[in-house]
């Protein structure tokens, strides 16, 4: 027997074979620069982890893994709870939980590990951050997917050779998670919306699941710079319905708090009215920036230039600065009524330009987060609180690349050379970023 508990979002705990395994434990607070929340409470506390033996993390976006939220955990429960994570050339997370009192263990990629006779694991990496697990527990496989970008079925066929037996249950995102266009731009967010669905409908196509869970979007945007990305957000009974429509999966709906035994008859009645109440009140108790004043950013940009120095490769990054491929970007700070620039090498400076001729625009509270955290940019990209012309979208990804590839644990150089799959991948999104506005902003995640 094997049962599922909905935590929230993108947490399950799954029981079996006496293990209790909690996966991407984000039970509060808001992430992402304050620019996600949980749409439904948490029914599950920091005392319930008293009886977890493991947490595995897919990655290091703050809705799977949330320090603030991790450090609640009791210290006294700590030893007694084994981490699991994707072996990385950093080992930041392991590092992090193991420095905490954790018991770490890292997963190797594509090979089975057994946590106990009867329950195992295994971990498959998707470049750049994430990770999916799959399950053999209690006689059920169950594949969890969280919000990897399996988008197509030659991106989820390779999964096909490491199932144990037919998937029992697949866990999967059903929504959009990260911009999609400025707020006259509805459509990109209709379309990004369907796009996640169909996606959906692939992975069950290829994987076969008796049963569907969607999750893994279960946030609303809830700052005021932001608020606009909710209006075609899908509902998880929207995406329930195309689930029962559009493959031969039946959906399941669980709310925060409610176990199933897989294999069981599960009503989605219930769970499907509470979340619906729950909807209504979005966007709720929206948040506000708060202003950065230009001296400071002078300070933030001083102090990224010298990192990004430190940490690749100056003759190359200098060489490509000259040609464009990093461009000077132009940025309409809104709280200061400024256009700035800023580029690779001489850092932020006042601009001429105007407002309508800059690249993009956002508070002086997102720029400054951009560079004082190497991960910056993908969290501004993610939380949506910004605005990009039509060929700003593009010079906005590549002014600000280098941060997000050393957050990897990568330096830029002539090594990258030697990181096939890494350099492949980031080729690929950079042509299609270079190709336009439209296609930048359906393709690229982070």
């Amino acid at each position: 027997m094997c049962n599922i508990t909905f935590v929230n979002h993108a947490s399950v705990l799954i029981e079996a074979e006496g293990i209790r395994l909690i996966t991407d434990p984000w039970l509060e607070g808001r992430v992402f620069h304050n620019g996600w929340d949980l749409i439904a409470k948490s029914k599950f506390s920091f005392d319930d982890f008293a009886d977890i033996t493991h947490i595995w993390f897919s990655h290091e976006h703050p809705d799977h893994f949330f320090p603030p939220n991790v450090k609640r955990i009791p210290e006294a429960m700590r030893e007694k709870i084994c981490i699991l994570y994707q072996q990385t050339a950093d080992q930041k997370v392991v590092d992090y939980c193991r420095n905490l009192g954790f018991r770490t263990q890292e997963l190797p990629h594509h090979k089975w590990v057994e946590l106990t006779p009867g329950f195992r694991v295994l971990c498959g990496p998707v470049p750049v951050y994430d990770s999916w697990l799959m399950l053999d527990a209690g006689g059920k496989c169950i594949v969890n997917l969280n919000d990897c970008e399996l988008n197509q079925i030659n991106d989820i066929e390779p999964l096909q050779q490491y199932l144990p037996r037919p998937v029992d249950l697949l866990l999967s995102q059903f929504g959009y998670a990260s911009w999609k266009g400025n707020p006259e731009e509805k459509q990109a967010r209709e379309d990004g919306a369907r796009e996640i669905l169909e996606r959906l409908g692939a992975q069950a196509s290829v994987l076969k699941p008796r049963y569907l869970l969607p999750f893994a979007s279960l946030i609303y945007f809830c700052h005021e710079e932001n608020s606009y990305l909710n209006d075609s957000i899908n509902t998880i009974a929207g995406a329930a319905e195309y689930i029962q429509n559009q493959t031969q999966a039946t959906p399941v709906v669980m709310y925060p708090g409610e176990t199933w035994s897989i294999g069981q008859l599960h009503d989605n009645a219930e769970p499907l009215a509470r979340w619906q109440a729950d909807y209504e009140t979005i966007p709720r108790d929206l948040q506000v920036s708060q202003t950065v004043s230009w001296d400071d950013l002078q300070k933030h940009s001083a102090a990224y230039l010298a990192r990004m120095r430190e940490k690749n490769n100056r003759l190359l990054v200098a060489a490509l600065s000259r040609i464009g491929f990093f461009p000077q970007l132009k940025i309409h700070l809104w709280d200061l009524d400024r256009v700035v620039a800023f580029d690779l090498r001489r850092g932020i400076s006042p601009s001429d330009a105007s407002a309508e001729d800059a690249d993009v625009a956002m508070s002086s509270e997102s720029l400054a987060f951009i560079f004082q955290f190497d991960w910056g940019m993908d969290t501004v990209y993610v939380n949506g609180r910004f605005r990009a012309a039509p060929e700003g979208f593009s010079r906005f990804i590549r002014t600000f690349a280098l941060g997000i590839m050393n957050n990897t644990g990568r330096r830029f150089g002539f090594g990258l050379i030697l990181d096939w799959q890494y350099t492949r991948q980031s080729i690929v999104r950079l042509v299609r970023l270079l190709r336009g506005r439209k296609e930048a902003i359906e393709e690229y995640q982070v």
